[in-house]
């Protein structure tokens, strides 16, 4: 005689919201100077192991755009010499808990240019090439 088993069970689904629980800034180790960029890119970590939270998506500013612009992407230009400090901000952070972000301090520098300047250059330079490179000798008598 063979017997018929049966089981049942209930299943609940549930579609509870996946929070951002940290940030973290990576790229903030460059040197940025007047004029250039350096990119910076913020990782996420969430409430759920190995799961993107619902918004991963990461709101960009600067604490002076006199010093540095930072883009929605998180490219930092420089704009002229001094300390900024750049936030980035996860959308994603759980409402009614603290904002998840990450600040990180930058020196924009000034790239200095040095250049010599002679009454009559012929006087006291000479020019000449070599396989890979031009060679310039500068003669300077300050007496």
């Amino acid at each position: 005689m063979n017997a018929a088993a049966t089981a049942s069970f209930e299943v609940t689904v549930s579609d509870d919201p996946i929070y951002v629980s940290a940030i973290a800034v990576t790229g903030s180790d460059q040197p940025l100077y007047k004029s250039e960029s350096i990119q910076l890119a913020a990782e996420l970590t969430t409430t759920v192991f190995d799961t993107d939270a619902d918004d991963m998506s990461v709101t960009w500013s600067s604490s002076d755009t006199s010093v540095a612009t930072v883009r929605d992407n998180g490219e930092v230009t420089g704009v002229a010499a001094g300390d900024v400090t750049i936030t980035a901000t996860a959308n994603g952070s759980e409402p009614g808990q603290a904002i998840v972000e990450k600040v990180v301090s930058l020196k924009v520098m000034v790239r200095e240019e040095k250049s010599g300047v002679f009454d009559d250059n012929s006087k006291y330079m000479t020019t000449h090439y070599t396989d890979t490179k031009m060679v310039v000798t500068f003669n300077y008598n300050a007496g």
